[in-house]
């Protein structure tokens, strides 16, 4: 089926939410019923993942993705994914307004009936996060944990 991605961005946030000390953003979808999700979809042709992941967060988000790090992979009925954690940067143009209707941060997952993927893992997903984030804690502080 392809390649497909999926970004995680985050900012700062209160300290008790999925990820804490952070607020991700995601993005309503107006073809899958206003539903909300994490940016992120498909790969054009030979597309590179972070290519991929780049050009989805701007056309969705309307930001560029900065500091992107993969932090996992899917492999499964719907082809090979790639997950990504970074920030939004810059805003450098309007999301496409035939697909997304608005974009916001989040504490928390909104409830699963407004999820575009009610199914999906994401506590394997933010678990991958705050790992990532634990293990960068030390390290530096210029990537999505020291902003």
């Amino acid at each position: 089926m392809g390649v497909y991605t999926i970004v995680v961005a985050l900012r700062r946030g209160p300290p008790d939410g999925a990820v804490p000390g952070h607020e991700f953003l995601m993005v309503q979808n107006r073809r899958r019923g206003d539903r909300w999700e994490l940016p992120g979809g498909r790969a054009n042709g030979e597309e590179t993942p972070l290519a991929c992941a780049r050009r989805e967060f701007h056309e969705e988000t309307g930001h560029d993705l900065e500091d992107a790090t993969l932090i996992g992979e899917r492999r499964g009925e719907l082809g090979d994914g790639f997950v990504f954690l970074g920030r939004a940067g810059p805003r450098r143009g309007a999301p496409l307004e035939d697909e997304i209707g608005q974009i916001r941060y989040f504490a928390r997952l909104p409830g699963r009936g407004d999820l575009s993927f009610p199914d999906d893992p994401y506590d394997d997903l933010f678990a991958a996060v705050r790992a990532r984030l634990g293990s960068a804690q030390g390290q530096t502080r210029s990537g999505p944990a020291g902003r």
